[in-house]
């Protein structure tokens, strides 16, 4: 039955075959509280040959709490048959060496269960090892005089480094992308293959689903055993003008997310704007070029663009951008935007290159430039 047996040889009737049928049944554990000698249990009934004839699998952890089960006084003990039984037999066997007693084995019994279900997530897992030596310290602070005696009679036959999982750790799986990071610009896609493995040897099947990602628009598909998620991000620039002290413009930038489906999504904007960089202080005349990057702690979305040539002292009115594709690569697109200032005496119009909306670095220039390539 699921959760397990328990055969009482005088309360329920249960026999030898009783103990068989349930062996058989694929079980985890066996304990047995009984009598008990150098070839086998009295009460129900099992016998060194009922081991060997065992069909299901072999048993993680056989406990015998009986009398003389682990001999080592004679040539194969009952506990020796569990462990070299070379298909069906028991991993692991804790059992007596000599005679036992029944309060004594209560007390280790309850402390070895308690061990192995400390942890109620189950993810902490004590070893046999673990689990007969907190058994046996119970029995040593319980008071009994036979506390050394046990610590000399109790035996591990089998691989005392063994842990009983109660369920399948989780997760119970591995998931390894592949490549592990992928850049995307504007509307350009990327692939990245989602390896799925075991841990345990559990074999369910694994479910994958995606996430809602804010500006991405994600694709899940199986490929020959492999999980390929496809990802699009659609990002918008939107260019502003600021108007602070004195009146004098500036331009400001704010990013977005373009849905599928149309919807549009400013991203977050701190409280504080931070402007460009002037790589040379000393290139600001008009018809020379001026450099500008981003700081690199800031967004494009707290970025502005302060007037900064002598020409542009009247401030900057308006920033058209337009973006010039050259083929379909991420690496190789470009984008160049036209800036139009505005002084008191004339107006005029420069231009500004810059890789992707990242601003850093842009040219400002007089005379048409070739565009920067890259993805900032």
């Amino acid at each position: 039955m699921p959760g397990g047996d328990k055969l009482y040889a005088i309360t329920y009737g249960a026999g030898s075959t009783n103990v068989i049928n349930s062996i058989n049944d694929r079980r985890a554990m066996v304990i047995y509280t009984g009598h008990g000698s150098q070839t086998g249990w009295a009460g129900p009934n099992l016998s060194q040959a009922q081991v060997r004839n065992l069909t299901g699998v072999a048993v993680p952890y056989v406990a015998s709490h009986a009398c003389m089960t682990g001999d080592f006084t004679v040539n194969e003990s009952f506990a020796d048959t569990w462990v070299i039984e070379p298909e069906y037999g028991a991993l692991t066997i804790a059992s007596a060496s000599n005679y036992s007693y029944w309060y004594e084995d209560d007390t280790l019994e309850r402390a070895v269960f308690n061990t192995l279900y400390a942890d109620p997530t189950g993810a902490l897992v004590p070893s046999v090892r673990e689990m007969l030596h907190a058994g046996l310290a119970a029995v040593d602070a319980s008071g009994t005089n036979l506390d050394r005696y046990y610590w000399e009679e109790y035996h591990l036959f089998g691989d005392p480094s063994l842990e009983i999982i109660l369920g399948p750790k989780l997760p119970d799986f591995t998931l390894s992308l592949q490549p592990p990071v992928l850049n995307t610009c504007s509307t350009d896609s990327q692939e990245a293959a989602v390896n799925v493995g075991s841990l345990n040897q559990y074999h369910e099947p694994v479910a994958l689903t995606a996430s809602p990602l804010a500006g991405f628009s994600l694709n899940i598909f199986s490929l020959g055993g492999l999980v390929v998620a496809i990802g699009v991000l659609f990002v918008d620039v939107m260019s502003l003008r600021a108007v602070g002290e004195g009146h004098i413009s500036s331009v400001t930038f704010r990013e977005g997310i373009a849905e599928p489906d149309g919807d549009f999504t400013l991203w977050p904007q701190s409280a504080f704007a931070t402007s460009v960089e002037l790589d040379d202080e000393s290139m600001t005349d008009a018809d020379s070029a001026v450099t500008v990057r981003r700081h690199p702690e800031s967004s494009l979305s707290n970025t502005v663009i302060f007037p900064i040539t002598e020409q542009q002292r009247g401030g900057l009115e308006d920033l058209r951008m337009v973006r010039f594709r050259h083929d379909f690569t991420c690496h190789s697109s470009r984008m160049e935007y036209a800036l139009s200032s505005a002084s008191f005496q004339r107006p005029s119009s420069k231009r500004l290159a810059t890789r992707h909306s990242g601003l850093g670095p842009n040219t400002l220039s007089g005379p048409s430039r070739a565009p920067t390539s890259g993805c900032a």
